[in-house]
């Protein structure tokens, strides 16, 4: 039985097997081509400018 990672569904959507397919082929980590950017105005996110 496949292990679902911590947040992620058991049964990975077609994004997930497409990031999958990625990382296979750049030989490469998630992190690698991703970065996570908060929304303008977010509360709480961390470096957010006040205006």
């Amino acid at each position: 039985m496949r292990r679902a990672a911590e947040g992620f569904p058991a049964q990975p959507c077609r994004s997930a097997t497409t990031l999958d397919a990625i990382c296979r082929t750049l030989d490469c980590q998630p992190g690698d081509v991703l970065r996570w950017v908060p929304d303008e105005g977010a509360e709480g996110a961390e470096g957010a400018e006040s205006r």
